[in-house]
């Protein structure tokens, strides 16, 4: 169809959507009492050109045509009546209805709109249009199937839309029908379908309606064979599906005993060496975090070690990225790992990531999300890194003065404090490399220790230093006096000091005046 006034809608020319509106010239547009075996009559050449005409008006101003069609009195009327005609076996006809309905639910109006009507509390002469569009994926012909998984996909991303899906009797066999597309040759319905899945698995009851499913294996291993790049957007939505469905032990074991973990970690690793696709990337980072959200499945990333750190290499080269989505769930990721015992060994495996962290620091200055993760993922791998032992710089017998050095840079010097512990017991922090050890006992051994504290957590303990300190001074004698003199001499006496507490006493010095005169 053609319009001659390019100037115009066609809406605007003749207000086809009425001819949607049920009247006495197109009651019989569908037959059938059961609203799930509905066959369509013949339809009209007044319907057909409708169809046309919407069509066109959509790829002029999609927005415009949909503001047009919601403004209709009879709104309800002509969405129930294009979704009848989606069963119509003519297959222009129904690809144009399901575009028609596509284009409506891409506008969060239309899909409001969509919602309210199709809803699972629907009247009973509403059409199915769920179980239609579960039915026409299996459709011959490429367009309506396309345009069917669309459809789906777009009420899959509302969470109202996900419920009235997930809840709806056909959710099993609409399952079937998407992963069954994955491998299809046409590169926009594997996309699709495998939004659809990505999107049903944002809802709990979505991943355990798939792990569960009576061909969970065939799903999974279509979806596991989905992540292959030569198709990125359809590798992108599989990436984020699996993601979400091993979140948790129970998905990872189902996961890993019907596909095998080396396959997903192959896959995984392309993903993120071979493709400047950021959201292949992106989604590639999300999927491994899931997986390590639990100890057991960094334990399956340690069983494979060798391609785990190929693919700790491809992410960190991410950090490298310009894209500010793919720096953050490649931080992220890393985090997630990080939190387990060991992990940054195989974090700095490269002995790059520290002084990249440094780098995104000083590049992304304004974006909060991405600051706060690398420092967080600054201190988690700094944790288990072992002060250097503190130094002994002076010893006295009440006192001592320790210091030591900086083994690590620090992200914030104004965060990176030390903890002063003494004899296995916290004493104090400080924000200095040196402090004063006093009110000690004499002629004891102590043992000392220094650890980092930081905002996001403490280091291991350094290895202790072990000092003695100095025996007590014996007090000063007492009744010090005169006992006798002469013009030339004079003797002098005093009463011993209490020397219990002093093993080492060798004698007494006299001192006349400041000068040291003679030792008994």
């Amino acid at each position: 169809m053609v319009n001659i006034d390019n100037n115009k809608f066609y809406f605007d020319l003749k207000n086809y959507f009425i001819r949607f509106v049920p009247n006495e010239d197109n009651l019989d547009i569908i037959n059938g009492d059961d609203k799930s075996n509905l066959t369509i009559n013949p339809i009209s050449r007044n319907i057909r050109h409708a169809l046309e005409y919407c069509v066109n008006d959509l790829r002029r101003d999609r927005n415009k045509t949909i503001e047009r069609l919601l403004n209709e009195k009879n709104v309800n009327d002509i969405f129930c009546s294009i979704a009848q005609l989606l069963l119509s076996n003519d297959d222009r006809v129904c690809g144009n209805s399901a575009y028609i309905l596509g284009s409506a639910v891409e506008l969060e109006a239309g899909l409001k709109q969509f919602l309210t009507i199709f809803s699972n509390n629907r009247s009973q002469n509403t059409v199915d249009v769920i179980r239609i569009l579960c039915h026409l994926l299996k459709h011959s012909d490429s367009e309506c199937v396309l345009n069917a998984a669309g459809t789906l996909g777009t009420i899959c991303s509302s969470k109202e839309g996900r419920d009235i899906i997930l809840n709806h009797a056909c959710i099993s066999q609409m399952i079937i029908n998407t992963s069954s597309l994955l491998s299809s040759n046409n590169s926009w319905i594997a996309s699709n379908v495998a939004l659809v899945l990505a999107r049903i698995t944002v809802e709990e009851l979505g991943c355990q309606t798939i792990l569960t499913h009576s061909k969970h294996r065939e799903i999974l291993n279509e979806l596991v064979s989905a992540l292959d790049i030569s198709d990125p957007s359809r590798s992108t939505n599989a990436a984020f599906a699996i993601g979400r469905l091993i979140e948790k032990d129970e998905g990872k074991k189902i996961l890993i005993s019907v596909c095998g973990q080396y396959k997903i970690f192959d896959a995984l690793l392309h993903m993120l060496e071979t493709n400047e696709e950021k959201g292949v990337n992106k989604n590639a980072c999300y999927a491994l975090s899931c997986l390590c959200t639990t100890y057991y499945g960094f334990q399956l990333c340690l069983q494979y070690l060798t391609v785990f750190h190929q693919i700790l290499f491809a992410i960190e080269a991410l950090l490298s990225s310009n894209e500010h989505e793919n720096i953050w769930f490649a931080l992220m990721c890393l985090r997630t790992i990080a939190q387990y015992d060991g992990a940054d060994d195989h974090l700095c495996y490269s002995k790059t990531l520290p002084e990249k962290l440094k780098q995104i620091r000083d590049k992304w200055k304004t974006y909060k999300d991405i600051q706060d993760e690398s420092k967080l993922l600054w201190y988690m791998i700094h944790r288990n890194i072992k002060p250097n032992r503190p130094n002994v710089d002076e010893c006295r017998n009440t006192s001592a003065d320790i210091s030591w050095n900086l083994c690590i840079d620090s992200w914030d010097n104004n965060e990176f404090q030390y903890r002063i512990i003494l004899d296995n017991k916290p004493i104090t922090v400080t924000n200095n490399t040196n402090y004063c050890l006093k009110n000690l006992t004499p002629n004891t051994n102590y043992s000392v220790q220094i650890q980092y504290v930081t905002s996001h957590g403490d280091s291991i303990r350094s290895d202790p230093i072990v000092f003695h300190t100095d025996e007590e001074l014996p007090p000063p004698v007492n009744n010090l006096h005169v006992a006798r003199r002469t013009m030339t001499a004079a003797r002098i006496a005093w009463d011993p000091p209490d020397l219990s507490g002093c093993n080492s006493f060798k004698g007494y010095q006299v001192y006349l005046g400041k000068k040291k005169k003679l030792f008994y």
